[in-house]
């Protein structure tokens, strides 16, 4: 017999298991009912864009009746989501009438900037995006998409945001935000940050030298989001950069990240450097050496080899790793290393020999798809 307690229990289970199926099903039900309505609202919205983009093709001004019901259906955020569909097929195409009615748009993108302004923040986020889908800079957003940017509630409002302020194209606006997320000490990842710099629409080298321009006045991790993305553009900030490793009080994630830059951007003054964080670390940390053990890989000179050669016996395993690979990466052979293959050191003869044998399978890898090709050709 089933105590009284256990059947009320399976009876809840019963009772929720039940809730859970019908809500399935209505899901399921509804699923086509809600495609067809938002169908509908994507033609209802490219029906009335098409209407506007008309007039701009035949010189004339947006008809402000359509700019109202536009701004009646754009409050819902069923209709923000289509809108976002049919702005990015527009700015994609590069059709010249959007870009046109976009521009004189600005009094409905200000009412809609007003509207969701203060609207909880996934309608904020969704907003930020239809404004990155217009990839275009819109002058009358530009105190909105500020203030998403320093939202540090919410990662989908900075990011959609700042994605906006990239495709706009527009430096000043980039350079507004990020001082502002300084000032307001706002963290945001820094490999969206660096992506996202690089996707910028406009001048890059420019944006580059501006953010070089306001360095001091930035928050020390967009500090080394400037430094990456000057790294990936090959831009030649050799003699600027280089003071930041003179100074004992430059911040120690930015001394790696200009590390990895003169890795990238040789300079013959910046290998003395690397050469005293190899063999003295500042402060004893163990990543002045790794980072330094990679990046000069790509200064064969006289003095690097016996530098990593040394570093091969550094009680850290990313130094020693990082060491051999740069040794390997430079063409050193098994007669130039059999002092340390042979050697006491058996950490040391390890790692190289990890390095030597892989760059062996790599080769003989790469000579079978050449044969490969030889033969199919």
């Amino acid at each position: 017999m089933i105590a009284g307690w256990a059947w009320t229990l399976l009876n809840l289970y019963l009772v929720i298991s039940l809730c859970a199926i019908l809500f399935d099903l209505f899901v399921m039900l509804t699923a086509d009912a809600r495609q067809r309505a938002q169908e509908r609202r994507s033609a209802t919205l490219q029906t009335l864009l098409e209407g506007q983009l008309t007039r701009v093709r035949e010189g004339r001004e947006p008809d402000e009746r359509l700019q109202g019901e536009l701004f009646r259906r754009l409050r819902h955020i069923d209709s923000v989501l289509a809108f976002c569909d049919l702005a990015d097929g527009y700015s994609a195409a590069a059709d010249p009438a959007f870009a046109r009615y976009l521009a004189q748009s600005g009094p409905l993108f200000a009412r809609l900037c007003r509207r969701y302004g203060g609207s909880q923040k996934m309608y904020r986020a969704s907003f930020a995006w239809l404004l990155a889908s217009c990839r275009q800079d819109i002058p009358a957003a530009g105190p909105f998409l500020l203030a998403c940017a320093a939202d540090r509630r919410s990662i989908y409002c900075r990011e959609n945001a700042l994605t906006a302020l990239y495709r706009g194209g527009s430096q000043d606006a980039v350079i507004r935000a990020l001082k502002r997320m300084s000032q307001e000490d706002i963290h945001h990842s820094q490999k969206l940050l660096t992506d996202g710099l690089l996707s910028f629409r406009g001048d890059r080298m420019a944006l580059c030298g501006r953010l070089w321009a306001e360095f001091s006045a930035l928050s020390p991790a967009l500090r080394l989001v400037t430094v990456d993305l000057m790294r990936f553009l090959n831009a030649d900030y050799r003699e600027e950069l280089l003071p930041l490793l003179d100074d004992a009080g430059t911040d120690d994630e930015l001394c790696y990240a200009v590390l990895r830059y003169y890795g990238r951007c040789t300079y013959p003054p910046a290998r003395a450097r690397m050469l005293r964080f190899l063999a003295q670390p500042r402060r004893g940390l163990w990543e002045y050496a790794a980072v330094s053990a990679s990046a000069l890989r790509f200064y064969q000179c006289e003095d690097v080899t016996p530098a990593l050669l040394a570093a091969l016996s550094d009680h850290n395993w990313y130094v020693r790793y990082n060491a051999a690979e740069s040794l390997v990466f430079m063409g050193l052979g098994e007669t130039s290393c059999a002092a340390v293959l042979e050697g006491p050191d058996p950490y040391a003869a390890d790692i190289l020999r990890y390095m030597l044998d892989r760059r062996r399978l790599a080769d003989s890898a790469a000579a079978e798809r050449g044969g490969a090709s030889l033969a199919h050709a």
